[in-house]
């Protein structure tokens, strides 16, 4: 593939995913990224991986946005259940869409540790992980 081809495809993907607004969404382009990420790393293609790479990257982001707006499932005390104002379960529509508990946690990290990047851009030269990793702490005790 020649490598205007590759951009034109490569912008056109990350445009699919600032549009997707229902994780499954998200999750069926992170899917064919990985699908064609096994296909060019066959075929030897480094550059195209790191392209794909990069959009997998975004794709988990994106998932991890659209996960924490999801509302949960609540409980209002003893036996009383609730669910959501719109739409479905959190938990519901995680597992439609193949998604784990645990993976949409690691999702929702990586968007607010990229979150915090963008605010603290001028700060990113002294910016550890430590410090993103503790307002990655800071972020699960207020949510």
């Amino acid at each position: 593939m020649s490598s205007g081809v590759e951009l034109v495809q490569y912008d056109a993907a990350r445009r699919a995913l600032e549009k997707a607004t229902k994780i499954d969404e998200a999750k069926a382009i992170k899917d064919k990224v990985t699908a064609l990420q096994t296909y060019a790393r066959q075929r030897n293609d480094i550059e195209m991986e790191a392209w794909l790479s990069e959009i997998k990257i975004r794709a988990g982001i994106r998932i991890g946005k659209l996960s924490k707006e999801l509302e949960k499932a609540y409980t209002g005390g003893r036996g009383k259940f609730g669910f959501p104002n719109v739409g479905k379960p959190k938990l519901q529509v995680l597992k439609a869409a193949g998604i784990s508990k645990n993976a949409a946690y690691r999702y929702e990290m990586l968007a607010e540790i990229m979150k915090i990047m963008a605010i603290n851009k001028s700060k990113l030269q002294t910016l550890t992980l430590f410090d993103l990793l503790g307002e990655g702490i800071k972020y699960e005790r207020e949510g």
